[in-house]
């Protein structure tokens, strides 16, 4: 299958998922809807809410558990910005994920270390098979031997991901 490449920008706002680390999650719904509000007026693509982890260990803040009853409200009356969320692999149950047309959320990234790329890999296509956009985060590649990156090559280009991101360390 040929891949055609992207001709436009897109922008996913992490704000919520990615900023909570430093808050420990700690922001108002109130806040969090204004949020998507106020982005939604900006050309901003998508809004990454936080976690889905639903269904294995803590459930901790809201925002590291995020339901679709939570996307629905933070997202009520709001137009022009897509919902995406963040899986950690191994911390939920595909089962637990409804199929696109049930749903706000327009996509899933889901996070992995190097030696669980793999089954990373086949969660995402799985997601992609209900009809969401996928991605793939690589975490630690900054770690990532050249012979490590060389051997995720094939696998990623075979696969129907929508994006790879390789977070980097400043």
């Amino acid at each position: 299958m040929a891949k055609t490449s992207h001709s436009t920008l897109e922008i996913l706002d992490c704000t919520i998922r990615d900023g909570g680390y430093l808050n420990n999650w700690d922001f108002s719904k109130k806040m969090v809807k204004d949020i998507c509000r106020n982005l939604s007026k900006t050309g901003i693509d998508a809004v990454e809410l936080g976690f889905r982890n639903s269904s294995k260990g803590k459930r901790g803040p809201v925002w590291c558990s995020v339901s679709e009853g939570l996307v629905d409200e933070m997202l009520g009356g709001v137009s022009g910005i897509k919902a995406a969320l963040m899986i950690d692999y191994g911390k939920e149950d595909l089962r637990s994920i409804p199929v696109s047309r049930n749903s706000r959320v327009k996509m899933y990234r889901v996070a992995c270390h190097k030696d669980k790329i793999p089954g990373a890999i086949g969660l995402c296509e799985d997601i992609k098979a209900k009809g969401y956009a996928v991605s793939l985060q690589l975490m630690g590649i900054a770690a990532f031997s050249e012979k490590e990156l060389s051997s995720i090559i094939k696998p990623l280009a075979r696969s129907s991901l929508d994006y790879v991101y390789f977070p980097t360390v400043l």
